[in-house]
């Protein structure tokens, strides 16, 4: 499953959010985005953690699991709690946010994402110049992925949830 929304900075401090209205579909071209965030994370330097025992985003997820949630509504509802949390720094941009939950060697993953959208140029086969945007994925400093297999099937874990420390 793969869900996007969008995290806009407005003047110095508002972070506002245009949630979509469904999940993407299972396209080709989501299946190598998803792919490429894994590539992508796998080779970044990355830090572990866990849920504290308060943690919503951990309550939320496992609600989700157990089918209570839709996955559209735990994104929505966990890029509201991302916002207000990014919102009390300064430093807080905006940007795609991104939730990936997909299996990779016998693993299910959720991977959480925000990513810089881009401008750029395009010259297409007649030679004509057009605008395109694009995901800056390789750049992605606001990253964690949670090990979804090993947090439910071994609860005493302290790896399941890793983030990048930064560039």
């Amino acid at each position: 499953q793969i869900d996007l929304h969008q995290l806009i900075k407005r003047g110095d401090q508002t972070l506002d959010v245009i949630l979509r209205d469904s999940t993407l579909s299972n396209s080709q071209d989501t299946e190598d985005m998803v792919a490429e965030l894994h590539r992508v994370y796998s080779g970044k330097s990355k830090a572990y953690g866990l849920f504290n025992a308060e943690s919503p985003l951990a309550e939320a997820l496992k609600n989700c699991r157990k089918g209570e949630q839709s996955f559209l509504d735990f994104t929505r509802d966990s890029t509201g709690r991302l916002r207000d949390e990014l919102a009390k720094y300064p430093f807080a941009e905006g940007g795609i946010v991104v939730f990936c939950q997909y299996r990779y060697l016998a693993v299910e993953y959720l991977l959480i994402a925000v990513l810089n959208s881009c401008n750029s140029m395009l010259v297409n086969d007649q030679l004509d110049i057009t605008s395109t945007h694009y995901l800056d994925i390789d750049r992605a400093d606001i990253v964690a992925r949670i090990d979804l297999t090993e947090w439910e099937t071994n609860p005493e874990s302290s790896r399941y949830l890793t983030f990048l420390r930064g560039r």
